[in-house]
């Protein structure tokens, strides 16, 4: 429990941020006619923040449920080519404990896990980070939905553009890791702001980016299969 304990640890500073964007759609789920109860069930079992905050923008009378799956799909394929770099670890574990540390998966328990050198199991030490983060995500909703339409518009913009900041400060941290690849990071960010200047839909972005990086994270790893 050591490296569990590490983990959690570790993740309290980029983690506890977690819980303002989770105010966030807190807020903004009662503002599109979400109920108390049902954005709680939405954070405590989708846990992915950006596939939650499609989803409600999608939300109404009648839910296209086909268009939430694929959007949610698109948006979340991110993590293919992060659990390229990172499914050797999952190695040896039985199917309940791949699912459920899976669930607890995040872009900060990976940047943390690609980063971390003093730990004997990265396994357990990103299931630790996950854990902690889902604790603070759960517990920011419930603050976003008890001061939901408090929050001046501009308030919001302004926080919204923090995320920008965060996930540039991941990539960063990322950039600084001695495990795993750093080129399709880059790639990825490069074909993600080229097709955000080309005025390009979310999803397209989205997908060009996460295209662009698992190709190049595969073929590195082939590549250094064939050297090894």
């Amino acid at each position: 429990m050591d490296d569990f304990r590490r983990g959690a640890i570790d993740s309290l500073g980029l983690g506890s941020t977690a819980a303002l964007f989770a105010v966030i759609f807190g807020s903004a789920a009662i503002a599109q006619g979400v109920s108390f109860s049902q954005a709680m069930i939405l954070s405590a079992s989708v846990y992915a923040g950006s596939v939650q905050f499609a989803t409600i923008s999608l939300w109404g009378d009648t839910i296209p449920y086909a268009t939430v799956i694929i959007s949610g799909f698109l948006i979340a394929s991110r993590n293919i080519f992060m659990g390229m770099a990172l499914g050797h670890i999952f190695i040896g574990q039985s199917a309940w404990k791949k699912y459920l540390k899976i669930f607890f998966y995040t872009d900060i328990s990976y940047v943390l896990g690609m980063k971390a050198k003093h730990i004997d199991n990265k396994f357990i030490y990103i299931c630790g980070s996950g854990a902690l983060v889902y604790c603070f995500w759960i517990s920011g909703t419930f603050v976003g939905l008890l001061i939901a339409g408090s929050l001046q518009k501009s308030i919001i913009d302004s926080l919204a553009f923090a995320g920008i900041m965060y996930l540039g400060m991941l990539v960063i941290m990322l950039m600084k890791a001695d495990d795993g690849y750093r080129l399709p990071v880059v790639l990825a960010a490069i074909a993600i702001l080229a097709l955000y200047l080309l005025n390009m839909e979310q999803f397209v972005i989205m997908l060009g980016g996460v295209l662009v990086g698992g190709a190049s994270n595969l073929w590195l790893e082939l590549r250094s299969r064939k050297n090894g």
